[in-house]
C-alpha cells in the first residue's frame, strides 16, 4: 500500500503474465484489499514451493540488515527501523475487515497472530 508500484493498486502485471491462474483471480476480486490479499499468498506460495530460504523484512531490520547481508558475506552499516505507517480510516478497516485471510496467509509465511495484531495496532490513523 506504501510504495508507488502496480501492487499498491492490487496489481501485479508481470506475475499476471506468467501466471495465468494469478490473471484469473484477480479478475474475480472487486476490492483493492482483496486483490493485495491475492498478491500476498500468491507470494508466500510461490516462496515456499520453491523451497527458498526467506528473511523476514522484520529481522533484517532488527538486525541492522546483517539477516540479509552477513549470508551473502557482505557488511551493512546503515542504521534500518521500521517506519511509522499512516492510512485513513477507511483503509484500516477494510485491512481489519480482512485479517482472517491476512492472518492466514501471514501464517504460513511465519508470522504469529500476536505479532499481526501488533503490527495493526501500530498503524496510525490519518
Amino acid at each position: 500500500m506504501t510504495v508507488d508500484l502496480p501492487v499498491n493498486k492490487g496489481r501485479l502485471p508481470a506475475g499476471e503474465k506468467f501466471d495465468k491462474h494469478l490473471a484469473e483471480l484477480h479478475s474475480k476480486e472487486s476490492s483493492v484489499i482483496e486483490r493485495q490479499i491475492t498478491i500476498y499468498s500468491w507470494f508466500v506460495s510461490r516462496y515456499q514451493s520453491a523451497g527458498l530460504t526467506t528473511i523476514r523484512y522484520e529481522d533484517i531490520i532488527q538486525s541492522q540488515g546483517q539477516a540479509l547481508y552477513a549470508p551473502l558475506g557482505l557488511n551493512n552499516a546503515t542504521e534500518l527501523s521500521i517506519p511509522q505507517r499512516t492510512f485513513s480510516r477507511k483503509v484500516l478497516e477494510q485491512i481489519t475487515s480482512q485479517l482472517v485471510s491476512i492472518k492466514a496467509i501471514s501464517n504460513q509465511a511465519g508470522y504469529e497472530d500476536k505479532f499481526i495484531m501488533e503490527r495493526l495496532e501500530s498503524l496510525s490513523v490519518s
